[in-house]
């Protein structure tokens, strides 16, 4: 760290579309209070401690801790106060201009979301120090400032994609561990409850993961799974139909015959039959284990 406070408000605009206002840093003591309605857009990224951060009517308190940063867009009224234990040292730059709502759109800020990020000190230390050292020197330094905002600009976005995979992949991975628990379970008599049970969440959270996903509800797959496991048992082995029924948790053997029929076009009897006709050499009383 270069000084516990440095700021920079910039007078030049290099661009037409987009105006970078003011960069700098603040080591914060504890406790230390700071109110404002943004004339323009910024980017605080907190690398030390942490705050606390009020938008709008202050209602709701959000903290803010080191590794992440906030975002306020113009226009809208925040107050952060540094923790009172620790302080909070931060990084900001503010931005303005048409290309700034755009930015703001691709970072996903809203009313629920100023907060993004799992931010690297150093990353975001050498790229300020950067632009300090860029800002300092007698050369003009217009066109460098902004090539250095942006890439502040491209960190966080890549920030967000990233973070945005993560979810995808975990919550894919979830549904892909679901779909294969009921597959294994499925002569098991295997219930949703079983599911909350087993990976230890509500069910509206795997419910919803699990169809996005998969593009199907749990209810439906367990339905699709058994009626899938009844044909293989049905052509694999002797066992009465309502046996079968039982085996796949159906204790109403008309509500199993009406769900198979559906599935398979035909009754359990009649697929089975059928399969009989087209392959004569079926071995009979062939054990099932599963």
């Amino acid at each position: 760290m270069l000084k516990n406070f440095w700021i920079y408000y910039n007078m030049n605009k290099a661009s037409s579309s987009l105006f970078i206002n003011e960069t700098g840093w603040h080591n914060s003591d504890p406790g230390y209070d700071f109110k404002e309605t943004r004339t323009n857009s910024i980017i605080h990224f907190v690398v030390d401690g942490k705050c606390r951060l009020y938008i709008g009517d202050e209602k709701k308190e959000i903290e803010v801790k080191a590794g992440q940063a906030f975002i306020i867009p113009e226009g809208n009224y925040h107050r952060y106060i540094a923790d009172e234990k620790e302080g909070c040292f931060r990084y900001w730059i503010a931005f303005s201009g048409p290309d700034s709502h755009d930015i703001l759109k691709r970072f996903g800020v809203n009313k629920d979301n100023y907060v993004i990020g799992n931010f690297q000190r150093e990353k975001i230390e050498r790229v300020f120090r950067k632009i300090y050292k860029t800002i300092s020197s007698k050369e003009k330094f217009e066109l460098r400032l902004y090539s250095l905002a942006y890439s502040i600009f491209d960190m966080v976005q890549s920030e967000i994609l990233q973070s945005d995979e993560t979810e995808k992949s975990g919550s894919a991975i979830l549904a892909d561990s679901i779909a294969n628990f009921i597959s294994e379970n499925v002569i098991n008599g295997i219930t949703v409850k079983d599911i909350e049970a087993k990976f230890g969440y509500e069910h509206s959270y795997i419910y919803r993961v699990f169809k996005k996903e998969k593009g199907l509800s749990i209810q439906d797959f367990m339905i699709k799974c058994r009626m899938q496991e009844a044909r293989s048992l049905l052509m694999s082995t002797e066992k009465a139909i309502s046996e079968i029924a039982l085996m796949l948790g159906y204790d109403s053997y008309s509500a199993f015959v009406r769900l198979f029929t559906k599935h398979a076009g035909s009754t359990p009897s009649k697929f089975r039959e059928s399969y009989r006709l087209s392959f004569p050499r079926i071995i009979k009383n062939k054990q099932y284990s599963g």
